[in-house]
């Protein structure tokens, strides 16, 4: 199959980092793969935005979770669909205790919102500025189940990004 996927011009500058083209063939055929087992093909533009979406999960959780989605659904998935198989994939792998901030856990903001913000950043090509950032954490704030952590809501939490200094 050959896509724009595979094609990269030298001068392009890259505002995202890009999986190593050996990943990026394991996700392909993984697509591929899964549709071919429902009798559904993708179409280009719709393999392409699966596959920015995918791109901060790991290679291996992608083709479990298309794997699975293939040998037990009718229809092609949403990306929603894929999440939650890749969210067991996450939890039932260990990863996510395999960090050393388990007294943290809980008290801010998860993986989820991290890429949302990391996704949302590289929307931008300019360099982001406080205000810029802050504005950013607000819509996130905004959009999460709760609200924001806790400690959102001090001084010190509201003036996170600023370092004042000496």
């Amino acid at each position: 199959m050959q896509s724009s996927f595979h094609k990269r011009s030298p001068s392009e500058t890259q505002q995202v980092l890009l999986r190593p083209q050996q990943e990026l063939d394991r996700v392909l055929q993984a697509i591929v793969q899964m549709a071919a087992r429902i009798g559904k093909p993708f179409s280009e533009t719709r393999m392409e935005q699966l596959i920015s979406d995918l791109g901060p999960y790991p290679v291996q959780a992608i083709e479990w979770a298309l794997d699975s989605w293939g040998r037990n659904a009718k229809v092609l998935p949403a990306f929603a669909d894929l999440l939650q198989l890749l969210r067991s994939w996450i939890s039932d792998s260990g990863m996510a205790e395999k960090c050393e901030c388990t007294h943290l856990h809980g008290t801010g903001y998860g993986v989820e919102d991290l890429l949302w913000l990391m996704k949302k950043r590289g929307e931008h090509a300019e360099r982001f500025s406080i205000s810029q950032w802050e504005a950013l954490f607000a819509e996130l704030d905004a959009k999460r189940v709760g609200g924001p952590p806790a400690w959102r809501g001090t001084p010190d939490g509201q003036n996170f990004l600023r370092v004042e200094s000496a």
